[in-house]
């Protein structure tokens, strides 16, 4: 998990306020968004899912990595194709923060995607893809393995 330290998220935290949490994501201050995601990764609410979703296109990578690993934890069907698209995002990071957390969702739909991951220029990318690939009970991601 990558944190950033916020009292305004630390308290939502203490209280459980998942709303608040879900709120604090829209932050205008970089440090909060990045803490809301971050404590979001142990929280499994549903209503964090979209707010999350959405801050995959935050435009604070810290943010972006921290919504990806709380995505996978969520493990909801609803964030594979985002997921997927954070698969293209410019920094490796968050790439890389995608394809593991598309592993912990163990989605048939992201077995191409991340097929496509063992080429990245980014060598911890293609590292993770591969590892995820081997996650898999399917014979589209041994196949990809073995080439």
């Amino acid at each position: 998990m990558l944190e950033s330290f916020s009292a305004k998220v630390m308290r939502l935290k203490r209280r459980g306020d998942v709303a608040g949490l879900v709120d604090a994501l829209r932050d205008r201050r970089p440090r909060v968004r990045r803490a809301a995601a971050n404590a979001l990764v142990l929280r499994s609410d549903v209503r964090a899912v979209d707010p999350l979703i959405a801050s995959l296109r935050d435009p604070d990578t810290i943010v972006r990595r921290n919504a990806a690993i709380a995505l996978g934890e969520l493990k909801t069907p609803a964030a594979v194709e985002p997921l997927v698209g954070a698969l293209d995002d410019d920094d490796a990071a968050v790439r890389a923060m995608a394809a593991s957390a598309l592993g912990r969702t163990k989605d048939p739909r992201a077995i191409e995607p991340l097929v496509a991951r063992l080429e990245d220029a980014d060598a911890s990318v293609a590292a993770t893809a591969k590892g995820v690939l081997a996650g898999f009970d399917d014979p589209r991601a041994a196949e990809a393995l073995r080439r």
